[in-house]
């Protein structure tokens, strides 16, 4: 019995003496401090000469031993064997954390009880706690009061959270949508009925889509909304989608206004402009010998005219894209015959650019032949554009078993960082090229017919050192237009 009691006590000493995660307090009855452990005196700065003798309520905020909690404690202990609860604990520098604590009550052989407290700081716990709460009640406010419509969809596809602006858009009772059939809902409203598809694809493979454009005939209107769907997981492991939708119906009205508008312009000025190359011709034609003078201005009329036309043409061409009425008109074709020709006319133009290449296409390509070659003139006349003092421009090609690249090089004054990303959209014009011809829709035009193709367009640009452009064509026929 003896040899069993030296045992307790050596496990007993050992566990209370070399925790380094419980701090551990020895009371009396009282709640009086015999002892503390060194994870204690670790975690709280006390030592047992601070503490022993000491009622345990000194390690007690004000408020809790207003609200009597350290003696409600003790008395919990000696009825019932055992206590537990979380309080703040005051540090012996002033500054408090936030314990899990238990305490035991352990009958001796004199039969003088002792209560064990055992404590644990989870104040960084609870910290972060209290910081998930207010992000997730931040992230509660901003899906409140924003304009988009926001619902998170389980595996089965029924809504589980939703904002405002879905239930407005939608008109589902706030007090049935939740755990509702998002089919059930969405469907009457889906105009092309693609939408729900593409969400179940996203359910299936894990593979997000971003800014598709659904058309929404809604209570207030047909609107056309951008979405994005994402799989997310929550805390629990658990994977739901995320559903956001961006109005973007003026946005799109104002497009089509200015499409048509675009469209109406050049109607407008092709028959004048016609008339006028006509005149020029005949003035020309008409003109006696000895008309030096009045020959070099109807020349210079005729640069004007070519020029005007071409810029006529692109703005024909950006009309359609817009519009949808541009078509692909998709044949094989020996790719570099039609760069050949393309460098042709180019060098016919520019005598003074040091035109190379390298690489060559040794099949055939799908694609419209006449497209492609306006993106190859495009390019060209970019590599012009940026060239500045320079001039040489290189044209790379290369192929593979899935697609073809083009890459132009020149070695000009090349593309600020800031500029890269807006270098394709319509209208725009890079600073450096803003005194030279064009209306910024030679780019434009030619990412349009890429991805018509179902290739991609991208460059890369050091500035004051050169920029390359390139496009990539796939070996395989993509006749679809891909807006």
């Amino acid at each position: 019995m003896e040899e069993l009691e030296q045992e307790d006590s050596a496990v007993f000493n050992a566990l209370f003496n070399r925790s380094r995660v419980n701090a551990v307090l020895q009371l009396d009855s009282n709640g009086v401090i015999k002892k503390v452990n060194p994870a204690f005196t670790s975690f709280f700065g006390y030592g047992d000469s601070d503490l022993k003798g000491k009622h345990f309520s000194i390690l007690f905020t004000d408020e809790d031993k207003r609200n009597r909690k350290p003696w409600i404690e003790i008395e919990t202990v000696l009825a019932k064997g055992q206590a537990d609860d979380k309080n703040f604990m005051v540090h012996k520098n002033g500054q408090v954390s936030w314990v899990s604590g238990e305490s035991i009550l352990i009958e001796q052989e004199s039969g003088t009880p002792t209560v064990l407290k055992v404590l644990q700081d989870i104040h960084q716990q609870k910290d972060a706690e209290n910081s998930l709460h207010q992000i997730t009640d931040f992230n509660d406010s901003i899906l409140q009061v924003i304009d988009d419509f926001v619902v998170l969809l389980d595996g089965s596809l029924r809504i589980v959270k939703f904002n405002p602006s879905f239930t407005r858009l939608f008109l589902a009772d706030e007090k049935t949508a939740a755990l509702a059939d998002f089919a059930a809902i969405i469907s009457p409203f889906d105009v092309k009925e693609n939408l729900l598809q593409q969400v179940k694809q996203v359910a299936a493979s894990g593979i997000p889509f971003s800014k598709t454009l659904v058309e929404f005939n809604t209570h207030s209107g047909d609107r056309v909304f951008e979405i994005s769907c994402q799989p997310i997981f929550t805390r629990d492991l658990s994977s739901v989608l995320l559903l956001v939708g961006h109005d973007i119906t003026i946005h799109k009205r104002t497009e089509t206004e200015r499409e048509d508008l675009m469209g109406f312009v050049v109607h407008e000025l092709r028959s004048p402009l016609t008339s006028i190359r006509m005149s020029n011709d005949i003035m020309s034609m008409m003109l006696p010998d000895d008309s030096s003078e009045m020959a070099s201005l109807l020349e210079k009329n005729k640069k004007y005219i070519e020029r005007l036309t071409g810029m006529i043409a692109e703005l024909y061409d950006a009309a359609k894209l817009g519009g949808g009425t541009f078509q692909l008109n998709m044949a094989a074709f020996d790719f570099n015959e039609m760069m050949e020709e393309s460098l042709a006319t180019f060098r016919t133009l520019h005598p003074d650019f040091n035109i190379t290449t390298t690489g060559t296409v040794v099949q055939k390509v799908m694609g419209d032949r006449y497209r492609l070659s306006q993106v190859m003139s495009n390019y060209l006349a970019n590599a012009v554009k940026y060239s500045g003092e320079q001039r040489n421009i290189n044209i790379d090609t290369s192929i593979t078993s899935t697609e073809l690249q083009v890459a132009v090089e020149d070695k000009g004054v090349g593309v600020t960082a800031s500029q890269m990303p807006y270098l394709f959209d319509r209208f725009f014009r890079a600073e450096k090229t803003r005194s030279l011809e064009g209306i910024g829709l030679g780019l434009f035009l030619c990412r349009r017919i890429i991805q018509a193709h179902g290739g991609e367009v991208w460059a890369t640009s050091k500035d004051g050192q050169g920029s390359v452009f390139y496009f990539t064509l796939p070996m395989t026929a993509n006749p679809n237009f891909g807006a």
